[in-house]
């Protein structure tokens, strides 16, 4: 039973290249590394408490810290607002960039470990 949390927070600012995750708190980096590990729960629909699962798998921590990384991030880029700047008759306006969750191709590393639910989403009869 591999037991929680599955990453540290110093995994997240090893790995990260963004400036404001490396210098987040610890506690905050804790906080993402627990939404990030929930979020791999639901989308695999296993916790990996079998006892097959020593350790957790090296695909789902990688697929952790992801997660926890762009998590981080995009907490610190909705407290920083758009940027506006005017200077005489130039101005520009920069937008923070957020981390796309859909985008990390998260499903390619947990792919092996999502359980069938054994439900039926959509079901067609035909005549015989």
């Amino acid at each position: 039973m591999a037991q929680r949390p599955w990453i540290q927070p110093a995994d997240v600012r090893v790995y990260s290249a963004f400036e404001d995750v490396r210098k987040r708190p610890w506690e905050n980096l804790q906080t993402d590394i627990l939404r990030a590990e929930e979020f791999v729960i639901r989308f695999t629909g296993n916790s990996f408490a079998a006892a097959e699962f020593e350790t957790v798998p090296e695909k789902v921590r990688t697929a952790c810290v992801l997660l926890a990384e762009a998590f981080a991030h995009n907490a610190v880029m909705l407290t920083k607002g758009v940027k506006k700047e005017t200077f005489d008759e130039y101005s520009y306006e920069a937008e923070n960039s957020f981390v796309d969750i859909a985008a990390l191709g998260l499903d390619s590393l947990l792919r092996e470990y999502v359980l069938a639910t054994g439900t039926v989403t959509d079901l067609k009869l035909r005549r015989l």
